[in-house]
């Protein structure tokens, strides 16, 4: 039991020293204007992707993807 309860507690550190290193990496690419255009572009073209209307969405997709 006196084990268990220190390996807990550094599992417990490991996960949130992790979980803010993610946060802040995604933070540091929202930043970067470039980065949020060309996010902003897939995301469009995401949309173009699942149009089941369209018989070629897969061609409009890809050609999409190379504008951006």
């Amino acid at each position: 039991m006196k084990i268990i309860v220190p390996l807990l507690w550094m599992i417990c550190l490991i996960v949130i020293m992790v979980n803010c290193i993610v946060q802040i990496n995604t933070l540091s690419t929202i930043g970067n204007p470039q980065d949020k255009s060309q996010s902003k572009c897939h995301a469009f073209c995401d949309h173009l992707l699942y149009n089941p209307v369209d018989k070629q969405y897969r061609y409009k997709y890809k050609r999409c993807m190379k504008r951006c």
